[in-house]
């Protein structure tokens, strides 16, 4: 059963001990913890991560295309491209055959 000492005492999780979901987000939370210690000098997040690993298996990947792989919303997606551009990660680039789409690219940096 699970069991978590904190600050005030031990609190007791009930039948939420055995709730898939409640242990699933404590693992990425605990994840999470780690991941941050190791790469907080990058100033990188987990969804940033995801989304540079994601373009370097897929050089030339589209936006909208990418977002709905990782089922992030069309909207947070491009404002994490910008943010990934900003920091000299990625290029994007409008595609020639359709000039609403944005192509995703790692930078040397990024890579």
């Amino acid at each position: 059963m699970l069991d978590r000492d904190t600050h005030d005492g031990a609190v007791r999780f009930g039948p939420l001990a055995e709730s898939l979901g409640l242990l699933l987000r404590l693992s990425q939370l605990h994840s999470f913890h780690d991941f941050y210690a190791a790469l907080e000098r990058h100033h990188v997040r987990p969804g940033e991560i995801s989304i540079l690993m994601m373009i370097r298996e897929n050089p030339g990947i589209r936006q909208g295309v990418l977002a709905s792989a990782l089922m992030i919303k069309r909207a947070h997606m491009a404002k994490m491209a910008r943010r990934l551009e900003d920091a000299g990660l990625i290029e994007r680039r409008v595609p020639p055959d359709d000039r609403r789409a944005m192509e995703l690219r790692l930078t040397a940096q990024g890579e």
